[in-house]
């Protein structure tokens, strides 16, 4: 149940590149906060929604530096990385 919790609901889902964020949740919720373990790194993670919507990306930073996708790298480096995510 919390598989799926975290794989389809808030849409952190392992991937072989990378860990992809593509968030399903219901409009109502302007914010979420989850720490995800991946591949020796720490991913701390908070979800935005200021357009209240049920899915879709707008942006993702990581460490305060903007990525082009909803893949997270791969860092496997022990550190925990912060991680900025705006729907819409």
């Amino acid at each position: 149940m919390m598989k799926a919790a975290t794989d389809w609901i808030l849409g952190i889902r392992p991937q072989y590149h990378g860990l992809l964020v593509d968030p399903c949740i219901p409009k109502v919720w302007e914010e979420l906060e989850v720490t995800r373990r991946f591949r020796n790194a720490v991913y701390a993670m908070r979800i935005e929604n200021p357009d209240h919507v049920s899915k879709g990306v707008k942006t993702v930073t990581v460490d305060g530096k903007a990525l082009k996708t909803n893949l997270l790298p791969v860092y496997s480096d022990g550190k925990r990385h912060a991680v900025k995510v705006t729907m819409g």
